[in-house]
């Protein structure tokens, strides 16, 4: 216990350490790291400061000889020899002076450029060119070269002349006492009457300038550089990147441009020399011009972060050590405090749990958490000798309580045995009557199964049967429609005769006059057509009462072949009639007409015995259609009478398992009533 109260203390001391000591690390990190980013601009701005100064004098310088110059021509004092000496006092008043300089514009100074064409100071065009300059050691004479270049070499004349401005030329290399030298001219457009009439400078070597900053190293590992406002190195401890675009060498540069050219200040992370530093990026601004320069200063990151991982580790090493003083101290406490003590009161709790009710109980005037322990432990002891004793009384009390319940029980095995002997034997006699209800349930099933096979045969040949009429009915369908072809034919002979009867009356109008002679053996043809038709009603009858399909219109067929025949005979009359009346054509067309109104009325018959066959069919066809239904109807009771059957089974073997279900309870109530009496004669016994 002891051992868990040190580790839960121990774990949040560490704990709070942890937390205080990253609070700490991570505030005094910032701190630091704020205040050395402070000293970094300061110092980077004070450097600055002198790079500005140094840039400054010459500008101030070159401004001083433009407007000298103009106050001088005013005068009169154009003397070239004078202007050039008074130029090598400015250079030998200023070592910082690379060179001083002047150029004029053909003719500008006195006009008298043709005199001085070659001469020292001048060029072939004559012009006032000195450039007094300190390239060999000492302050010598020579004359500006590439003043007319319109590209880089030119940039120090040509720019000022067109712009008017003064301004801080960007580094370029130009050849001074016979070798290049990287330079930086400070040029000021000379002005005569708002015409632009020539150009003063003063020439500054890189070297000179880097000279200020190559020493100086922030935070020991630090460094400083110097940037012309088209982000071209102008001060670099590297001599071959003097001249150079910045983004050559490290791209990230790039990024901080607009800000050189606009003369902001520009701060970012990056990685210089193989060391992570912070880059400061602060203008250097020429007064009287536009184009501000910048100098950039690297602040290592780790040397500014040492003094914060100096902190954290001095401070980790204290918390460790006061951590270590903190857990010796907790241990001894509370093995003096807690340990022993709590070891007292486990060995007095086990003497009380062993049965010892002597045993003293000390430590309970303790007003601390082992004082409540043994306290409870005392209340603890005092009950038990209590209990003891209560124990002792429900013993003697439960003694009695046995000897009343020995006697409840005997009285309670008597009534139990007469009332639940009782149930018994009700439930015996009702297993008895179950058993008999059922076997009589399964007689009568399996009469219903006997009777259901029964109906089931019956019902299939009754399905033959229907079946057996229907395939009639198919043939007297059959039988129908050829009578139906055959009478479509007579009646299409008949319509063709009546057309050869109309040919016959258009040839013999002549004949009308023997029209009544073959009166006679019209009437002979009408009378043949009412029996024919009456021959036709008969034959209808009997095709509706058919009691064998077909025999009806046999029948009917032959009585039909008999009139045929008797309208031959008389048709043979007619013959010998026309033979006679051939002199009396009106008579023979009377007789046509009659004879092709007769055709017409025999067509009028066979039409309606079409008709009347058309009928009959439609009632073969009903009493096909009614035998298939009594044909679906008989195989219906087919499947019924085996669901009877199916359920017959079911009810079958329903009742046997009623039967055994009856058994089983006989069995169960004998078993029952045993148990009973056993329970009882136990009851008795206790």
């Amino acid at each position: 216990m002891v051992a868990k109260q040190v580790i839960v203390i121990v774990t949040v001391t560490i704990i709070s350490l942890a937390v205080g000591i990253a609070a700490l690390t991570a505030k005094s990190g910032s701190d630091i790291e704020t205040l050395s980013f402070q000293s970094g601009e300061q110092l980077g701005q004070r450097y600055g400061e002198m790079v500005n100064a140094r840039l400054g004098t010459a500008m101030e310088a070159a401004r001083f000889i433009a407007t000298s110059l103009v106050g001088l021509k005013a005068a009169g004092r154009t003397d070239r020899e004078q202007l050039s000496t008074w130029l090598k006092s400015i250079a030998e008043a200023n070592p910082d002076f690379l060179g001083v300089w002047v150029g004029m514009e053909p003719n500008a100074l006195d006009g008298r450029d043709a005199e001085f064409a070659s001469k020292p100071g001048s060029d072939a065009s004559g012009r006032f060119l000195p450039y007094w300059n300190r390239g060999s050691g000492t302050v010598a004479l020579e004359s500006l070269v590439g003043y007319d270049d319109p590209g880089s070499d030119g940039a120090y004349y040509q720019i000022p002349k067109r712009t008017g401005k003064a301004m801080v030329v960007e580094p370029y290399s130009y050849m001074v006492a016979g070798r290049k030298v990287l330079m930086v001219s400070m040029s000021v457009p000379i002005v005569e009457n708002g015409r632009v009439v020539g150009v003063a400078g003063v020439d500054l070597s890189t070297d000179g300038i880097w000279s200020m900053l190559k020493t100086v190293k922030p935070f020991d590992s630090g460094s400083i550089h110097l940037i012309s406002n088209d982000g071209v190195w102008a001060g670099h401890p590297d001599t071959e990147r003097m001249g150079q675009p910045i983004g050559a060498s490290d791209p990230a540069l790039d990024a901080a441009k607009p800000a050189v050219r606009a003369g902001r200040s520009f701060e970012q992370m990056a990685v210089a020399d193989g060391q992570p530093v912070k880059q400061l990026f602060l203008p250097v601004k020429v007064a009287g011009t536009d184009t501000p320069w910048s100098l950039l200063v690297n602040l290592p990151l780790d040397k500014i972060n040492a003094p914060v991982r100096d902190l954290r580790n001095a401070t980790i090493i204290g918390g460790l050590v006061l951590l270590a003083a903190l857990v010796t101290a907790l241990l001894l406490a509370s093995r003096s405090i807690v340990g022993l003590p709590l070891r007292r009161t486990i060995a007095t709790l086990d003497a009380v749990i062993a049965g010892d009710r002597g045993v003293v109980i000390a430590d309970t005037g303790r007003t601390d958490e082992i004082g409540a322990i043994n306290k409870a432990l005392k209340l603890f002891q005092d009950n038990t000798t209590r209990m003891a004793e209560l124990e002792e009384e429900r013993r003697r009390e439960e003694q009695r309580a046995a000897e009343r319940r020995k006697g409840d029980l005997a009285d309670v095995a008597s009534r139990f045995e007469a009332s639940v002997g009782g149930v018994v034997r009700n439930v015996s006699e009702q297993a008895g009557a179950m058993r008999s209800t059922a076997q009589s349930l399964s007689a009568i099933a399996a009469q219903t199964d006997r009777q259901a096979a029964a109906v089931s045969t019956a019902a299939e040949e009754a399905s033959q049967n229907v079946q057996t009429v229907a395939a009639a009915a198919e043939e007297l369908s059959c039988s129908i429609r050829e009578i139906n072809e055959r009478i479509g034919r007579s009646s299409q002979m008949a319509a063709e005769a009546v057309a050869e009867v109309e040919r016959t009356n258009a040839t013999l109008e002549g004949l009308s006059a023997a029209a009544q002679k073959i009166g006679d053996v019209v009437n002979l043809i009408q009378g043949i057509a009412g029996q024919t038709n009456l021959l036709a009603l008969n034959a209808t009858i009997e095709a509706a009462r058919a009691g064998e399909a077909g025999k009806g219109f046999a029948v009917v067929a032959s009585e039909v072949k008999n009139l045929a025949n008797q309208t031959a005979k008389a048709t043979e009359d007619i013959s010998r009639q026309i033979a006679d009346m051939q002199t009396v054509s009106g008579t023979v067309v009377s007789v046509i007409g009659t004879v092709g109104r007769s055709i017409i009325a025999i067509n009028e018959t066979i039409t309606a015995i079409a008709a009347a066959a058309e009928q009959q069919g439609a009632a073969t066809q009903e009493i096909s259609r009614n035998v298939q239904q009594a044909s679906m109807g008989t195989a219906a009771v087919s499947v019924n009478i085996g669901g009877v059957t199916q359920a017959a089974g079911s009810t079958g073997s329903m009742a046997d398992q009623a039967l055994n279900a009856a058994g089983d309870l006989s069995r169960e109530a004998d078993q029952l009533r045993q148990e009973v009496e056993r329970f009882v004669a136990m009851i008795r016994a206790a």
